[in-house]
C-alpha cells in the first residue's frame, strides 16, 4: 500500500465531525492528522497522499481562485486533485476570466 494510510469513506463523516467542532479549521485538521497518525508533525505531511481524494477537494474547496491556481502548481498530483474536481475547476476558471477581463480592461482604458 505504498506507506498510505487505508482511509475509507466513513472518514468523511469524522472529518466533517471535526470541522464542525467550535475550533479553528486549521486546529480541527491538524486534529485530524494526529487521529489518524500520518506523521508525528502534521503540518509537515502532504494531505494529499495520505487523505482521500474526496477530503482533500473538501479542503481545498476552502481557497480563494488564486491560492487554488497556486495549489495546483505545487505538484501534479495536487494539479490532478484540482482539475478531477468540478468545483475546483469551475473556481480556478472563473479567477482566470476574471484576470483576463481585467487585463483587457486595462488595456482599454490605461
Amino acid at each position: 500500500m505504498s506507506g498510505k494510510h487505508p482511509l475509507l469513506h466513513e472518514d468523511l463523516d469524522y472529518f466533517n465531525i471535526y470541522v464542525s467542532l467550535n475550533k479553528s479549521n486549521m486546529e480541527a485538521f491538524m486534529n485530524l492528522m494526529s487521529a489518524i497518525g500520518s506523521a508525528p508533525n502534521p503540518m509537515s505531511a502532504d494531505f494529499v497522499d495520505i487523505l482521500l481524494v474526496e477530503i482533500s477537494q473538501m479542503i481545498l474547496r476552502h481557497l480563494d481562485g488564486s491560492s487554488l491556481l497556486n495549489v495546483a502548481k505545487a505538484s501534479r498530483k495536487w494539479q490532478n486533485v484540482c482539475r478531477d474536481d468540478p468545483q475546483l475547476r469551475q473556481t480556478a476558471q472563473n479567477h482566470l476570466r476574471g484576470e483576463r477581463r481585467a487585463k483587457l480592461k486595462r488595456a482599454i482604458m490605461p
